[in-house]
This record gives C-alpha cells, sequence and structure tokens, in this order.
C-alpha cells in the first residue's frame, strides 16, 4: 500500500432547544402558577390524567431532543484504537499448516464454493479448487498442483481470517491466499524472475494492455480505473494499481486491486487486494473551508516553527497519527474518510522533513497524518 498521504467537530448550531424545551417550560409553568382553587378543582377532577399528560409530554419532548438533536450530530468519528500482539510472524498468527495431494480433493469439500447462499462454511478442498480453477483462467497451466501446503492464520491488522495455499512442486511455490469465511480471494503470489516461458510485452502499451487483462480475469471488484503511472521497481517488475474513482481524479488507494506483472514474459507475478470502502455519511452537511481545517489544526497543535505547503482534499485511512498513541501495532481502520491533507514542513530542524495532518472533512476530526522524511 502507498504511504498514508481529524474541527468544526459539533460546533454546528444544534437545532433550536430552547424552542423545544420551552414547551416543556409552558406546561410546567402553567400547572405551577395557576390558582390555588384552579389547581385543587384540577387535581380532585383529573388528578391521574393530568399527571399522565405532562409526564407523557415530558417523555415526548425528551425524546424529540434525543432524535432531533443528539443524533442530528451523532455522525462517524474516529474510535479508540485496538492494539494486537505481535507474533513470531509480524502481523500474522499462524494457527496450523497442512498438505494436501491430489487424491485428497475427491473425497473432500462441500462442493458449495459457487453457492453463496449455503450455510456450511468452505473446506480446505473448496479453497484449493477455486485456487487451481483460477490458475487456469489466468493462463498458468503449468502450475502443478500434485500436492499444496494450507495455512491457516489469522491477520491481526485487518483483522480477519487467511486461508493461504501453496503449490509447493510448482517451480515458483505459486501461492493464492483466501478470506477463510468468506472465500473471497485476497491474495497471488508467483515471482518468476523471467524464467519461466512466456510472450513478453512488445513496449509500454502493450505492459499495461497485460495488466489490464489480468485485472479482468480475477475475482475482484470490477469498474475500477487505471491510476496514472505504473511503478517499475525493475526491468521485470511492473505494478500497476487499480482503483475506485470516487470523483473525477480522486482515487480511494484504499479501495484498490494492486496486479504486478513480469513484462519480459508477459506473466502475472503478485496481487494484493485492499477494500477499506470510503465511509460517506455527511448528507446535506457543509464540508469544512481550508480555513477552517488550518484553524483546528493550529488551535490543537504546535507548529509554530512549520510552515503549511499544501492543502488539498482527499480520501484517507484514518491511522490515529496526531494523536496520543504511541504503540505501532493497531488494526487498521475499518473505512476510509474525506479529509483535508494539509502538509506543513518544518523550518528550523536538522533534518528535512514533511508532517501531514488529516482532518476529516465534514467532522473537523483529526483522525490520522504522516511525517515524510
Amino acid at each position: 500500500m502507498k504511504s498514508e498521504k481529524l474541527i468544526r467537530a459539533y460546533d454546528r448550531a444544534l437545532p433550536p432547544e430552547e424552542k423545544k424545551l420551552g414547551i416543556l417550560y409552558a406546561v410546567l409553568r402553567e400547572n405551577r402558577t395557576c390558582s390555588t382553587s384552579e389547581r385543587s378543582r384540577i387535581v380532585k377532577r383529573k388528578p391521574v390524567w393530568r399527571t399522565i399528560l405532562i409526564t407523557a409530554a415530558i417523555v415526548s419532548i425528551l425524546a424529540a431532543l434525543t432524535v432531533g438533536g443528539y443524533a442530528a450530530v451523532k455522525k462517524w468519528t474516529l474510535p479508540d484504537p485496538a492494539p494486537y500482539t505481535r507474533t513470531e510472524n509480524g502481523s500474522v498468527d499462524v494457527h496450523d499448516t497442512v498438505v494436501y495431494r491430489e487424491e485428497d480433493l475427491e473425497s473432500e469439500g462441500n462442493g458449495n464454493e459457487t453457492d453463496p447462499a449455503s450455510p456450511q462454511p468452505l473446506t480446505d478442498a473448496d479453497l484449493i479448487k477455486k485456487a487451481i480453477a483460477l490458475l487456469e483462467t489466468l493462463g498458468m497451466e503449468n502450475v502443478k498442483s500434485d500436492e499444496m501446503t494450507v495455512t491457516h492464520q489469522t491477520q491481526l491488522r485487518y483483522p480477519r481470517e487467511e486461508t493461504e495455499i501453496r503449490f509447493e512442486r510448482d517451480e515458483i511455490r505459486t501461492s493464492i491466499t483466501y478470506n477463510s469465511e468468506t472465500g473471497k480471494f485476497l491474495k497471488f503470489d508467483g515471482f518468476d524472475s523471467a524464467l519461466l516461458p512466456g510472450e513478453p510485452c512488445a513496449d509500454e502499451a502493450a505492459a499495461e494492455a497485460c495488466a489490464r487483462l489480468f485485472y479482468e480475469k480475477l475475482p475482484v471488484e470490477k469498474g475500477y480505473s487505471l491510476t496514472p503511472g505504473v511503478d517499475k521497481f525493475d526491468d521485470d517488475i511492473w505494478t500497476y494499481e487499480f482503483c475506485r474513482e470516487v470523483e473525477p481524479g480522486i482515487f480511494n488507494e484504499y479501495e484498490m486491486v494492486r496486479v504486478t506483472i513480469n513484462p519480459q514474459s508477459g506473466r502475472l507475478v503478485m496481487v494484493n487486494v485492499f477494500y477499506f470502502p470510503l465511509l460517506d455519511d455527511h448528507g446535506e452537511d457543509a464540508p469544512l473551508t481550508e480555513e477552517e481545517a488550518v484553524a483546528r489544526v493550529e488551535s490543537l497543535r504546535n507548529f509554530r516553527e512549520h510552515k503549511l505547503i499544501s492543502a488539498q482534499k482527499g480520501i484517507v485511512l484514518p491511522n490515529w497519527w496526531w494523536s496520543e498513541v504511541t504503540d505501532p501495532d493497531l488494526e487498521y481502520a475499518k473505512v476510509t474518510r474525506w479529509a483535508w491533507v494539509l502538509r506543513y514542513q518544518s523550518e528550523n530542524s536538522w533534518y528535512d522533513w514533511d508532517d501531514e495532518v488529516y482532518v476529516d472533512l465534514y467532522t473537523g476530526e483529526i483522525i490520522g497524518g504522516n511525517s515524510i522524511g
């Protein structure tokens, strides 16, 4: 995932509570100020019903205040961070590993890999069959499936349960990872180092077309746009990013399928699927202006020795940066948000770095940021 590149919080005017409360006060005041004889007369005639009516009025108004007041401004806010305990495998907690051979697949599995309504969970055999079918779809018939190692693990950063299937007798030990509970495709790994046969891409346009073709064949979200540019890590490792284009030219890099190919062989090398959907619940609320976002940040953080060098709207993944949290081992936030990304530069420092602050576009909450050296 790329480098992660939160006021008017609740200072909006609330609905006119005084007007609502005025109704309640009027009822109580009328009851309190009427003459003694009149009160006595009323009490003797309808003591129970009058009490019930007043109580009902109070309950009704309090309910209206709750719904129309508090609920009206109860928007999304950055949840408390959820730390995890790092294992010997980092953010992955491996539970067990099982070896399967081709003959094992004939007698195992629920056969429900294509039936989302089936109440039975997917077995290892079901997921292995899905993986083999995917390899065939991707044109990788030469991957040997006579022996597979299946690893069950918890990805602590997301968190989610994963099943990784590794084809042990394949020349490059190709692996495919699924969500154990949903069967959703998550990852493909098959570095070939340009040693396996294939059709080389004639030029950059042909390499892009190759990446697009793989994207269309993969069991991933369709309709994403290819972002401008390509990351070339070497002559044989080119990465393309297909992202959800939320607005023209604005991509959610956290709703993304990252496809890496080898242009020298035309083979698929790696796929990573990221899904942190945009939570946009602002309704008709007006977004913060740049000036409001800057004022919010500079009222909370000491940036007197920093210079604001850029401010732009974008989609960010909240990460608790600039909060009191110092634990680096945290679960990722489950959603992304519209935010002002304010970038400050330190002018009086031994080092050159920029500080980014994410200010939620609608709540004004500081929801994260970054330091860029």
